[in-house]
């Protein structure tokens, strides 16, 4: 029965490469795209060049040639002072629009990071699982310049280091996983909020992960002996609306990355992950149905921007706002680790590879077993409603037989003609 709640104060082939720097995604985003405010959009040859993202990579992944680029890393009073002025004149608007931000997110019922206390199940779940202890790394990902860099060209520097194992391209991949970059999630997935509260703040904007790993699916799963889905699986899958692409399913942690001196920092980040994990956890409940078990509909996400990178886990509660049932969305911060420290780059990463082996065992044996208990809907797909993200509500034309999850929903539209996005 859900609880009553106090009411508030306060990712085939041609996409397996990694991002190349200067590359924007399709369609508008509301991340930091840009060098910084001095650089001319245009290509103008008189703009300030951006240092190259190859330049991080120059030396080997050690903890000497770490310790060498911090030592190199050129200090804030060396800063050309016009940018130090510009960077600090856009701090304040950034500040109150992502507050104003996480204002709407709570008025649609995801909270960011509020202080809520984690279920005990959940918490259980991440000390066995996700925080444990395993075998250390000789290699870390260097600090590069980040600060130097456009968002995209430091996701190209810092990401494959970080996130080793999860691309799927490589013998040392976690099997059947995949990256997807710039992954944009249907806005169908998010919270749909009442028509009072649509009307007051207008809608979410589409969530957007700057990068996504997931479970590849057939159509990008390089050797046709070893994927993840049976080809009936995926089918059903696609027939409930619940592939949200055509190269990975099932996202088990997103990312956002932003730079230090960017005018959209980490706080922007974590709001753009708090949707990124609300529709990802939807997208679950779906699958498993509103009684599903925590460690099978919880999400994780890592926010970062190339000088430390913070962990967030998702959840979803029923709760009650008053004496409607609602599904209340929670993120809640995990832990924040230094770019610049081997310990911590070794803690982030053995947090990160502990997220990817649960994702590749008993999370998508659940997954699969979930899969193979629902029929595949007859009904075309339709938009979802309000009732719809009500924690017990099922809509009509499920198969009598078929189990509460596997709830149909309009796809995903990476394939489609992008629109632009909100800014929220």
């Amino acid at each position: 029965m859900p609880t009553k709640r106090a009411r508030c104060e306060s990712p085939a082939a041609v996409c397996s490469e990694r991002p190349r720097p200067g590359k924007d995604s399709a369609g508008d985003s509301d991340s930091d795209s840009n060098c910084g405010s001095d650089h001319d959009n245009n290509g103008n040859p008189d703009a300030p060049e951006c240092l190259p993202a190859r330049c991080a990579l120059l030396q080997p992944l050690t903890e000497a040639a770490l310790e060498a680029l911090n030592r190199s890393t050129p200090a804030e009073a060396d800063c050309a002072p016009e940018s130090a002025l510009s960077m600090s004149a856009s701090a304040t608007s950034t500040s109150a629009d992502d507050l104003e931000t996480r204002r709407k997110l709570m008025a649609y019922h995801i909270h960011v990071d509020t202080g809520a206390n984690m279920p005990a199940k959940l918490q259980a779940h991440i000390d066995t699982h996700i925080t444990k202890e395993r075998r250390p790394e000789d290699t870390v990902s260097p600090h590069a310049h980040a600060a130097k860099v456009r968002e995209d060209s430091a996701i190209h520097s810092l990401e494959p280091a970080l996130m080793a194992g999860l691309h799927g391209d490589d013998e040392a991949s976690f099997p059947g996983v995949a990256a997807d970059f710039k992954c944009r999630l249907s806005r169908a997935l998010l919270p749909p909020g009442s028509v009072e509260v649509r009307r007051a703040y207008g809608a979410l904007a589409q969530p957007e992960a700057d990068c996504s790993y997931g479970y590849a699916t057939r159509y990008r799963t390089a050797a046709p002996s070893s994927p993840v889905f049976t080809s009936q699986q995926e089918t059903k899958l696609h027939a409930a609306g619940l592939d949200i692409s055509s190269l990975q399913l099932f996202p088990f942690l997103t990312a956002q990355w932003k730079r230090p001196s960017g005018t959209e920092g980490i706080h922007h980040a974590q709001t753009q992950s708090a949707r990124d994990g609300a529709a990802i956890v939807n997208l679950l409940h779906r699958l498993h149905g509103p009684n599903a078990a925590l460690a099978d509909t919880c999400h994780f996400s890592c926010a970062t921007d190339g000088e430390q990178v913070q962990f967030f886990v998702h959840w979803r509660a029923a709760e009650l706002d008053g004496d409607a049932p609602v599904a209340v969305h929670y993120m809640k911060w995990l832990d924040s680790l230094s770019m610049r420290k081997p310990a911590d780059m070794r803690k982030a990463r053995n947090v990160i590879k502990n997220i990817a082996a649960y994702a590749v065992g008993p999370r998508l044996a659940a997954i699969g077993a979930a899969i193979d208990a629902c029929a595949i809907p007859q009904q075309k797909r339709h938009a979802p409603t309000e009732s719809d993200a009500a924690p017990t509500a099922v809509p009509a034309g499920i198969p009598a037989d078929a189990p509460a999850g596997l709830f149909p929903s309009p796809r995903s539209s990476v394939s489609s003609r992008p629109t632009r996005r909100q800014k929220t």
